[in-house]
Parts: structure tokens; C-alpha cells; sequence
């Protein structure tokens, strides 16, 4: 099966949010974990929403993660372990908001806004079709591999 990203485009915004979002913070801090925070768009994540809903309602989605703590790297892992698979992603497919991303920042961002679909071959069009009827970018960016 493949791996679809549909969403928002990937950002550094976000690296270490997890974490970043349960350190105790003094009121004077500083803004360095600023890439940290992830910067939330309501509407996109209506759409995003709405397009998950039509994605379950047509059968189309074998397994699905949202790419909260850890990222991508965290919700493709996440999808095919339980299953006793693997996952291989060329990070190259996934669709950047930045330019010069290096690997780490793009398996590890926490951009709101994303989700990781595991699809059956004969459905990735009918997803991205969906995708594009909500204004929200996707892209083939892996398979689910053995073991």
C-alpha cells in the first residue's frame, strides 16, 4: 500500500513541540524555542477535516495518523508497526513550505494541519482528488514495506 500526505505543507514550525509544550516556561523566557510552536491555521484545518470525512465515507483509507508529536516520522511508523511492517518515504515527495529542508526537520516537523493515509493502490488517485477538491496539498510519499 502507499503512504498519501495530505495538508498543510511541512514547516520547521513545530520542531520539538511535544517536548517544547511540556517544559516549564518563566515569563521572561527567551525566543529561541520559537520553531517550537507550531503556527495553526483554523481553516486549512476545517478543510482537513472535512476531506477525512469524505476519504472514510467513500472506503477510501486503510489506516490513517495525524502528524502531531514526532511528525512524519512518528505517524508512518505508528501505521504500519502494528502490522508487523515497514515504511519507506522519500522525503523529497513531501511537499515543503521551506526550502533547504534536511531530513531531520522533515520527519520531525509538528506543522499542524497534516495526515498520513496508508492507501490502497487503486485509491491514491481518488484521495488526491479529494484532497485537491478541499484545497489541500497531497503527494504519494511512500509504501508500506516488509517487516
Amino acid at each position: 500500500n502507499k503512504l498519501v500526505l495530505v495538508g498543510s505543507s511541512t514547516g520547521r514550525d513545530g520542531l520539538g513541540g511535544a517536548s517544547f509544550a511540556s517544559e516549564d516556561l518563566a515569563e521572561d523566557a527567551e525566543t529561541e524555542d520559537r520553531p517550537a510552536v507550531q503556527v495553526g491555521d483554523p481553516y486549512t484545518e476545517k478543510l482537513l477535516i472535512e476531506c477525512n470525512e469524505a476519504l472514510i465515507d467513500e472506503d477510501l483509507v486503510e489506516s490513517a495518523r495525524d502528524l502531531g508529536a514526532a511528525g512524519l516520522g512518528g505517524a508512518s511508523s505508528e501505521l504500519v508497526a502494528k502490522g508487523g511492517f515497514g515504511a519507506e518515504i522519500d522525503l523529497e515527495k513531501v511537499h515543503q513550505r521551506e526550502p533547504n529542508m534536511n531530513a531531520f526537520e522533515i520527519l520531525l516537523s509538528e506543522s499542524q494541519e497534516r495526515m498520513c493515509y496508508e492507501v490502497t493502490p487503486e485509491n491514491v488517485e481518488r484521495v488526491q482528488e479529494l484532497a485537491a477538491r478541499f484545497d489541500l496539498g497531497s503527494a504519494v510519499i511512500g509504501e508500506v514495506a516488509e517487516g
